[in-house]
C-alpha cells in the first residue's frame, strides 16, 4: 500500500466513513476488555507478514503526522496494521472482509 492509501484508510477510520470494531474499541477504552482481546489479530497472513516491519514503519510515521495527542503505538498495533492487513488481502489477494477478518483468528483456513 502507498502512503497515501494508509493516509486514506486513517482518515475514514478516524471520521467513521468506514466502520471499524478495532476503532470503536480504540475510541471507546471503557468498552469489553474481552471484546478487544479477540479483535487483536493472533496471527498475520503470510502476505503480509513478510512486509510487516515495513508496514509498522509506514503507519507510524502517517499516525504521528495526523494527530500528537493519540497514543501511537497502542493506535498503530491494534487499529492500523490490522486494518492495513485487511486492506492488502482484500485487494492484492481477494479475500472477502470476513475472510480477511478470519486470517486473524484462526492457524488454519481451508477454503
Amino acid at each position: 500500500m502507498t502512503d497515501g492509501d494508509i493516509e486514506c484508510l486513517q482518515r475514514n477510520l478516524l471520521e467513521g466513513t468506514i466502520k471499524s470494531d478495532r476503532m470503536y474499541q480504540w475510541l471507546h477504552p471503557s468498552g469489553s476488555s474481552r471484546m478487544r482481546q479477540l479483535s487483536k489479530p493472533k496471527r498475520f497472513h503470510p502476505a503480509v507478514a513478510q512486509h510487516c516491519e515495513e508496514l509498522v514503519g509506514k503507519i507510524g510515521k502517517i499516525a504521528q503526522q495526523v494527530d500528537k495527542d493519540i497514543d501511537v503505538e497502542v493506535f498503530v498495533f491494534e487499529v492500523m496494521i490490522p486494518e492495513v492487513t485487511i486492506q492488502i488481502l482484500q485487494k492484492h489477494e481477494g479475500f472477502s472482509r470476513f475472510w480477511a477478518e478470519m486470517s486473524f483468528a484462526v492457524e488454519c483456513i481451508n477454503i
